[in-house]
């Protein structure tokens, strides 16, 4: 998961995950706020209080999907 730092010129920040949260959306939450509150909970504490003040501000939020990297997958791309 990675938070661009900067915003466009109209305050929105963009955070990247990994197409997995695009695929399977909604076991991760209803709406951006609760993605980004599921993820909170998996990465470590700096990227965790970023995730959480964004939700607390009621920022406006991106989100953008990272190519998914078959080969870290143990045993490959599925049929």
């Amino acid at each position: 998961i990675t938070i661009l730092s900067n915003t466009d010129t109209r305050g929105v920040k963009t955070v990247y995950l990994p197409k997995v949260f695009k695929w399977h959306a909604k076991d991760f939450g209803a709406d951006k706020s609760e993605v980004l509150a599921f993820c909170a909970q998996f990465v470590p504490e700096a990227l965790a209080s970023e995730l959480r003040g964004l939700i607390a501000a009621g920022a406006t939020v991106r989100i953008k999907y990272q190519d998914f990297d078959w080969r870290r997958r143990p045993y490959g791309r599925p049929p």
